[in-house]
């Protein structure tokens, strides 16, 4: 009992901290242990469990990966476009086609069905190969800023801010690579510092690692150990559960805001001609830039993007949001299960 016990409070804890983490991420090769008896640690079966822990990781970076940013990036264009439709149709006296709609992305399955008929299994890695450079540049400033001119702890949000206005311009080539209908490969496209456009992008990268920071902050994990559940369950538990309220009125109300006019600005600087992921159930066909942003306004600035940014789109982000995170629980239990019957 003490042992079934001991496994309900570890996955609630798990389930939560997912939940509640700035990107609902997940490492099953850490949580191994977790199901593992101190007993059967020199088990023979543990290296039939290396496959089933590989399969099971790259399923989930991939469900993260594609709904928690490709789909993300979509679901932010697609209701920019049926508000876009709503004030055209009003000024017009007509209504438009799009909006009843709500944005295809909201519906998981059926986006992920329509891309992945179109686009195949390029859909679930789109932009990968911009998102690994863009992550080990600025992971690599980081730490440089932090045994340099940031050493202390606390210090170390400025250090996260700062690089990321210093590789702004890398996260705008992956929104923009992950957007695109445009099928690019690695060598198929080149870097190029833009003054200007960085300069644009400096006030809404800043805002938004703020938020990111401070969401860190806030979804700082659970201990998953033993011992807590002998000293205070409940008392963690409920600790568990406002930490992660508050993590997500964080998340819908700062952090999607800034998200969301990041990926505008981000998405407004593309050629107008482009086709874009952004679907259109009427015309049956992906929509060009030039549909979804007026031309005139491109690219946007902070200002003009902070207005697009209601709180329906930002409901929409946290709804996709807690839909990838119970696919990940849902995936990490039954692995955890597997695990733990075969050891």
């Amino acid at each position: 009992m003490a042992d079934i016990s001991h496994y309900i409070f570890r996955i609630s804890c798990r389930s939560l901290n997912i939940l509640a983490s700035p990107a609902g991420e997940g490492d099953l090769l850490n949580e191994l242990g977790l199901f593992m008896p101190r007993v059967g640690r020199e088990s023979q079966n543990v290296s039939m469990l290396l496959p089933i822990i590989v399969v099971s990781t790259l399923l989930i970076g991939t469900i993260r990966y594609t709904l928690g940013h490709t789909l993300a990036c979509v679901l932010t264009l697609q209701s920019l476009r049926i508000r876009s439709a709503t004030r055209g149709s009003e000024m017009d006296g007509g209504g438009g086609a799009d909006i009843k709609e709500v944005p295809v992305s909201r519906q998981v399955v059926d986006s992920l069905s329509i891309l992945y008929r179109h686009h195949g299994m390029g859909i679930f890695y789109k932009g990968l190969h911009v998102a690994v450079l863009y992550h080990l540049a600025r992971t690599s400033m980081v730490a440089l800023l932090g045994v340099t001119i940031f050493r202390p702890t606390y210090f170390q949000p400025t250090a996260d801010v700062l690089s990321t206005v210093a590789v702004s311009e890398l996260h705008l080539y992956w929104t923009q690579r992950s957007v695109s209908a445009r099928q690019t490969r690695l060598g198929s496209w080149t870097f190029s510092h833009n003054r200007q456009r960085w300069k644009t992008l400096v006030i809404p990268s800043a805002a938004q690692g703020a938020a990111i920071a401070l969401l860190r902050y806030i979804s700082k994990p659970l201990p998953e150990t033993a011992a807590s559940i002998e000293v205070a369950s409940w008392s963690i538990v409920a600790f568990a559960v406002l930490r992660a309220f508050l993590a997500l009125v964080t998340r819908s109300l700062v952090l999607s805001p800034l998200s969301v006019c990041l990926t505008l600005i981000e998405a407004s600087f593309l050629d107008p001609v482009e086709e874009t992921l952004v679907y259109s159930r009427r015309k049956k066909c992906f929509l060009p830039v030039g549909t979804i942003f007026s031309k005139r306004n491109m690219p946007l600035s902070f200002e003009r993007a902070s207005k697009q940014a209601p709180l329906s789109t930002c409901l929409w982000l946290l709804e996709l949001h807690v839909k990838k995170c119970l696919v990940q629980m849902a995936l990490e239990s039954l692995t955890f299960m597997v695990i733990r019957l075969m050891i």
